[in-house]
């Protein structure tokens, strides 16, 4: 049941971050990009650009939010399933 946060505002702030998807999606393009240099329906960028301007800084913000904490919240949540996927990824 914690899974989904222990107070409602646990609950909100897990709501927040998921919407948030912006490193997983600059994850997922730079993976795009690798796997298909060439696609028409996909951006063009250097792959340094996404690495330099998308997701590191990202990360950077991550490990000093995470470095003190074992979990997000204190409690493992759905939330720490979806990082741990990102970072897999990644």
């Amino acid at each position: 049941m914690n899974l989904l946060g222990t107070s409602i505002r646990d609950k909100v702030k897990i709501d927040i971050i998921k919407s948030k998807h912006d490193i997983k999606d600059n994850i997922i393009g730079l993976i795009c990009q690798i796997s298909r240099p060439n696609s028409k329906n996909l951006p063009q960028f250097p792959l340094e650009y996404y690495w330099e301007n998308k997701i590191e800084p990202r990360l950077k913000e991550l490990e000093k939010y995470y470095s003190e904490k074992e979990w997000f919240f204190g409690y493992i949540s759905n939330l720490d399933f979806i990082f741990y996927e990102t970072m897999n990824h990644l």
